[in-house]
């Protein structure tokens, strides 16, 4: 679902024209989703948790009123942020990468990640 999420926002930013009015909110939502898919995949009923946390308020009201929307559909107790406390989107962070337990090593070459393979597992 949440992979679907973020490949729609993509889609739909790639179809807007630069001067659209709501660019920058579907740019906003779709790294929001991107940064909470390692969150998401597990536990998809985090998702109003995930928004509050990550979207800015007040820049504008479909942003708040997204927000409210999201609030309505929550099933079971959660944990809103008061403010938005997680990573922003528009940072220099783009995704969470997670699942490996072992020890490794990471290898970082201009801005590209490169990863290897060890006796202990996948690095």
């Amino acid at each position: 679902m949440i992979i679907e999420l973020v490949r729609d926002c993509a889609d739909a930013l790639a179809a807007m024209p630069a001067g659209h009015p709501k660019r920058r909110l579907v740019r906003t939502v779709g790294d929001a989703l991107r940064l909470s898919s390692h969150v998401l995949i597990r536990d998809p009923l985090q998702l109003p948790s995930q928004l509050w946390g990550r979207l800015p308020r007040d820049e504008c009201k479909a942003s708040e009123a997204m927000l409210a929307e999201a609030q309505h559909h929550v099933i079971r107790p959660w944990l809103r942020p008061v403010t938005a406390s997680l990573t922003h989107p528009g940072g220099p962070l783009l995704r969470t990468l997670e699942g490996h337990m072992g020890g490794g090593s990471m290898r970082f070459r201009s801005t590209r990640m490169a990863g290897g393979q060890s006796p202990h597992g996948t690095t």
